[in-house]
């Protein structure tokens, strides 16, 4: 109840949990919530509102409700004004459909991944700061949004069930690049290993500008703030800016960055390689090149959604 933003019409129907196996309609669809409604359950001690499981994605959609991110409706925006980032997420699934991702799972991540976009479109300071990325590259935008899709996957694969922090997962990987809006143009057009000492010193705070940004919003979750200062830290302290050590790492941070290194295998366009690679084929040299550089569980849960399909077809 608490993330429940109040005063707007519902999609769905919306229960409170009355017993272990009772509930009650609170609202119909199309009814218009009221405070004074939710407030007289709420003293009940009553701390959350239900609804059916097949139509939660449309809650959340609606409501560009993510990880306890309410809107204002003075930070609406124009659906037009956000072409760039719905061109550019029509085409990443086709990239990832065809790696042996269970059906059911793939499919939870494309929802959660479109709210993303919902959340961007609707919320002006995300907005901006997205509208900033994709002045940069649209490749960025593109890349971001298919990093989203994949901690989703990852984080499926891991076990974790519980659809904030799935939410959470896809927000940050949506915003992880948002730092390189404060970069200079010309730095983000060199391959890092031609970057100079200097240069690399600068583009290493990456992570630490974007969370600053977030973390002035006032608005974004902490664990988002998390995912975007660290997810380019790795075990041994051998990642960046930070050096951290793996325990120190927030375990969102760790999903994103290896879904980050996936995607830079997996997509043409930020890959060294010459040649389109398979998820399949991007999973093997993962794990043939870099797979001691993430937390084990973390790759593990790449492994069980990806992987095996992969390895099977190379035995």
């Amino acid at each position: 109840m608490d993330d429940f933003t109040i005063g707007i019409k519902t999609p769905v129907d919306l229960y409170v949990r009355i017993s272990e196996t009772e509930f009650s309609k609170l609202y119909s669809a199309g009814e218009k919530t009221e405070q004074a409604k939710i407030f007289k359950f709420n003293r009940k001690s009553i701390g959350y509102l239900w609804v059916r499981n097949e139509e939660y994605p449309n809650l959340t959609k609606h409501n560009v409700l993510i990880a306890g991110i309410a809107l204002k409706s003075d930070k609406y925006k124009n659906p037009e004004k956000s072409r760039f980032i719905t061109a550019a997420s029509a085409t990443i699934f086709n990239e990832i459909s065809q790696s042996g991702i269970n059906h059911s799972n793939y499919n939870e991540a494309r929802e959660i991944s479109d709210a993303t976009v919902s959340l961007v479109q609707h919320h002006q300071d995300l907005f901006e700061l997205m509208e900033n990325l994709s002045r940069c590259s649209d490749t960025w935008v593109k890349f971001s949004q298919s990093v989203a899709a994949m901690s989703v996957v990852i984080g499926n694969g891991m076990g974790w069930k519980n659809p904030v922090t799935m939410e959470k997962l896809a927000v940050g990987g949506l915003l992880h690049k948002i730092g390189f809006t404060d970069l200079p143009r010309e730095l983000l057009a060199l391959p890092i290993d031609r970057m100079s000492a200097q240069q690399f010193n600068t583009y290493k705070n990456y992570p630490t500008r974007g969370a600053q940004m977030l973390s002035k919003l006032g608005s974004v979750p902490d664990d988002i703030v998390a995912i975007v200062a660290e997810h380019q830290e790795r075990p041994k302290g051998k990642g960046f800016p930070k050096k951290l050590t793996d325990l120190k790492v927030h375990p969102m941070a760790r999903v994103v960055g290896l879904a980050e290194e996936f995607c830079q295998i997996l997509i043409p366009n930020m890959s060294k390689a010459e040649d389109t690679r398979s998820p399949d084929q991007a999973f093997k040299v993962l794990k043939d090149t870099k797979e001691h550089m993430f937390n084990k569980e973390v790759f593990e849960g790449l492994h069980k959604m990806v992987g095996r399909n992969s390895l099977n077809k190379a035995v």
